[in-house]
Order: C-alpha cells, then sequence, then structure tokens
C-alpha cells in the first residue's frame, strides 16, 4: 500500500510538473515583442512604404521616357535623335532603379537603408537627366 501511495504521489508530482512547464512555455509565447523585435518589425515597415513610394516615382519615371519618345516623334531629325537618346538613357536609369529596388526588397529590415541611399543616387541622377534633357526642347 505504501509503495501505490508513493507511486501515486510520484505520478501527481510528474503530472504537477509538466503542467507547469507548460505553463511557462504558454506564458513565454504570450508576451509582448521585445524592443528589438519591435525596432526590426518598425524597419521592414519603414522599407516597404519606401518600396512602395519609390515605385510610383519610378512609374512616373516610366512615363518621362515616354514623353521623352513622343516629343522626339514630334521633332526634327537632330533634335529628335538626340531627343530618343535621352529617352533611351531614361529607360536605362529605369532598369538600374528597378533593380536595385530589388536589392531593397530583398534587404534584411537592418541593412536595407544602406541600399536605399544606392536607390535615391539613381534617382536624383535620372531626375537632373530629364531635367537637362528637356532643356534641350527650348
Amino acid at each position: 500500500m505504501k509503495f501505490v501511495k508513493a507511486a501515486v504521489l510520484a505520478v501527481a508530482a510528474v503530472g504537477f510538473v509538466g503542467c507547469s512547464h507548460s505553463a511557462k512555455k504558454e506564458e513565454v509565447a504570450a508576451q509582448p515583442p521585445t524592443a528589438q523585435e519591435q525596432a526590426k518589425s518598425q524597419l521592414a515597415s519603414d522599407r516597404d512604404a519606401y518600396v512602395a513610394a519609390t515605385q510610383a516615382r519610378l512609374e512616373s519615371m516610366q512615363k518621362m521616357a515616354g514623353d521623352l519618345r513622343t516629343r522626339a516623334a514630334a521633332t526634327q531629325k537632330p533634335q529628335s535623335k538626340k531627343l530618343e537618346n535621352a529617352a533611351d538613357d531614361m529607360e536605362s536609369f529605369n532598369k538600374d532603379i528597378e533593380r536595385q529596388l530589388a536589392d531593397v526588397k530583398q534587404a534584411a529590415p537592418e541593412n536595407w537603408v544602406d541600399e536605399r541611399r544606392d536607390v535615391e543616387k539613381v534617382l536624383s541622377r535620372a531626375e537632373s537627366f530629364y531635367s537637362q534633357s528637356v532643356t534641350l526642347l527650348k
């Protein structure tokens, strides 16, 4: 009989320990995210917002290249060739931007800001190039 009582107590103790262990797992899972996790999540959110905004800018840059092609078709030969070349260059800038934007999408949340600098440089050069190309028309 003493053996049975000891066995029952041992099983009860193991069950109690097992219950408390699973309760601890639930407590850990229910804890709010750490500051580091929140920061990483915010960086990922910022990256995604930047990608969306830059894709909108890229679409407008593609319209600029199309605008240059339209203007080239409407002008005389020497001027039209310059505008066609400018449109080709704008499309090349756009392809560079697309590639670098893909790198930003793939970058880890902690590292995307470095990739962003490269995209901003190309965007700036492309916008400046477009402004110079438009002055060819004047």
